[in-house]
């Protein structure tokens, strides 16, 4: 499995470790963004109906980053355990316009949140 930082910060930016009761906020530093780190302006996407057997942070990376760079990608969990639906937030709203609407026909369902992780 190729592993990149653009998938890592995808994947694990703004998880939540357990251990210390706190969310992981990533940076990327980019020698070109003079000093601005990059930020969302897309909705969060909510991601219903997935399995709860097969699905991955992994999977969902794979499964959303054709449309775009990803902001974020993440399961969701309820007593520890996967429930079948995930939040996922690309960094332009192009990108996650264009997942909505490539996706709405499929498996997925998906609802549409206006404000930030």
């Amino acid at each position: 499995m190729t592993f990149t930082a653009e998938k890592a910060f995808a994947i694990y930016n703004n998880s939540k470790l357990e251990y210390i009761k706190t969310y992981l906020k990533l940076l990327i530093n980019d020698p070109n963004a003079h000093g601005n780190e990059p930020m969302s302006n897309a909705y969060i996407l909510q991601v219903k109906q997935l399995n709860v057997q097969t699905t991955t942070n992994f999977s969902l990376y794979n499964l959303f980053r054709p449309y775009g760079p990803l902001f974020s990608c993440r399961l969701q969990y309820q007593d520890n355990k996967f429930r079948g639906y995930a939040l996922v937030q690309f960094f332009k709203q192009e990108d996650a316009e264009k997942a909505a609407q490539a996706l709405v026909n499929t498996l997925y369902f998906f609802i549409i949140y206006t404000h930030q992780y």
